[in-house]
């Protein structure tokens, strides 16, 4: 048996967005990272934020059986990315609308989260 793919649940160029890049300990960009239920706050790579094993694995429901929902995202996060900084680098009193990329990419994202996996179980 084929052991489960680790799958990020939030795309890498979204989470250096985020990241900081003079480590206290000297190991390399990081993100703070806090939890609710503990309080505690820390430093973690972005390496090893929001992975979920195995949640792509599987046909994924499309009419042809090579491909899956990873290939599917990839296109959808690269077209966001790639949005995403066009629309950062816009002055703001010039911008026009969000992109459709990036409200695509949003929407992709929130129903990939455990919160919503786990209403979709419910």
């Amino acid at each position: 048996m084929k052991a489960a793919t680790q799958a990020h649940t939030v795309p890498k160029f979204y989470l250096q967005g985020f990241v900081a890049f003079e480590p206290k300990n000297g190991l390399g960009p990081f993100v703070w990272l806090g939890s609710l239920v503990t309080g505690e706050i820390r430093q973690r790579s972005p390496k090893s934020i929001s992975i979920a094993p195995g949640l792509y694995d599987g046909p994924g429901g499309f009419d042809d059986p090579g491909r899956s929902i990873e290939i599917h995202l990839s296109k959808i996060e690269h077209a966001a990315a790639a949005s995403v900084r066009r629309f950062a680098a816009t002055d703001s009193k010039d911008r026009a609308a969000v992109p459709s990329e990036i409200w695509r990419f949003l929407a992709w994202q929130a129903a990939r989260t455990p919160g919503w996996m786990d209403l979709e179980e419910e």
